[in-house]
């Protein structure tokens, strides 16, 4: 399958993904516009993002405000270190404002 068009369900067929779109693509950053699997899997997808590019491919991530607040803040925190930018991970200003006092 093309690249875009390869499954991508769980982590390593995230990151398989990834790889291909990076190889055909030339694409130097990577964003995971989350909200479709468990907050576990798109943490894992982060973190195994991590592993296979290193610190040389910056990583984002987009939950597209599905995550309650207190989702959005356990994992910020625990993908301190690790992303470029965490894109509107809750939704409204007030629940923006309490991720980002915490993370």
């Amino acid at each position: 399958a093309a690249a875009r068009q390869a499954e991508a369900l769980d982590p390593a067929g995230i990151v398989a993904q990834a790889q291909s779109m990076c190889d055909t693509f030339g694409f130097r950053s990577i964003k995971l516009k989350g909200g479709a699997l468990e907050p576990e899997i798109e943490v894992e997808s982060i973190r195994a993002l991590h592993r296979a590019f290193g610190e040389d491919v910056p990583l984002r991530l987009d939950p597209n405000a599905i995550w309650t607040v207190d989702t959005a803040i356990k994992y910020g925190k625990e993908l301190e270190g690790i992303l470029e930018y965490y894109e509107d991970p809750t939704r409204g200003q007030e629940g923006m404002a309490r991720v980002r006092q915490a993370v």
